[in-house]
């Protein structure tokens, strides 16, 4: 038996990028009853882990008037969920995030399968190609 490896997508393959956002620094005590204010009020992606030491995660909306925030920063968060892990990886060094696993299953082949599959591509490959191929006029069949 072979074990084929599916093909990775774009998304998989796409490096972390950052956007900024705005967090403030909020003591422990208070942390619960601060949580409990702002996330009603400012929603966030749910990748995104709402809070890093004693740091908060505010808003992704960098223009909002904020002056009424104790303690308020920019910061960099992930621009999108990772799905694979090396991109997960990436992102907690940037921000909390909540990382989700695609389930990958691997598929078994038969060698014999595998082998006839190489052979019809050799044989195609050293076939007539598509543009010597004659038709008849009744189109099906093929000289």
């Amino acid at each position: 038996m072979s074990v084929v490896k599916r093909l990775v997508t774009v998304e998989e393959e796409k490096q972390i990028e950052t956007i900024k956002a705005i967090a403030c620094e909020v003591n422990k005590e208070e942390l619960s009853t601060f949580l409990q204010k702002i996330s009603t009020t400012y929603k966030i992606p749910k990748y995104l882990k709402r809070v890093k030491n004693n740091i908060v995660l505010v808003s992704l909306e960098t223009t909002l008037n904020i002056s009424f925030l104790p303690n308020t920063l920019v910061v960099d968060v992930p621009s999108t969920q990772p799905i694979t892990r090396e991109q997960y990886d990436q992102c907690k060094k940037i921000w909390p995030c909540n990382f989700y696993p695609k389930k990958i299953e691997k598929l078994e082949l038969p060698n014999t399968l595998i082998l006839s599959v190489f052979q019809n591509i050799y044989e195609i490959n050293n076939s007539k190609g598509i543009n010597e191929i004659n038709y008849s006029k009744d189109l099906n069949n093929i000289l």
